[in-house]
């Protein structure tokens, strides 16, 4: 796993962030399996000799959206 830090868009260091920005998995593939379900789809795969192997490479992209204001609070006076 890779991480990335993200700086703040408005330079505000407590609002900056680490991502994980790679993933790299390799795992054994049960050569009988005919199925991968993978975030809720399905997908068909041909069985294979032993030693094959699953392989995911995951890549993630960050973007900050935000605007840059500041809460500002008027009294108002009722008792008139």
């Amino acid at each position: 796993m890779e991480y990335a830090f993200q700086k703040d868009k408005f330079q505000n260091p407590a609002n900056s962030y680490w991502i994980c920005v790679e993933q790299h998995y390799s795992q054994p593939w049960n050569a009988s399996a005919a199925i991968l379900y993978y975030w809720g789809r399905q997908f068909s795969v041909r069985a294979g000799d032993k030693g094959h192997r699953l392989v995911k490479e995951i890549r993630t992209t960050a973007q900050e959206f935000g605007v840059d204001s500041q809460p500002h609070f008027d009294t108002v006076d009722h008792s008139n």
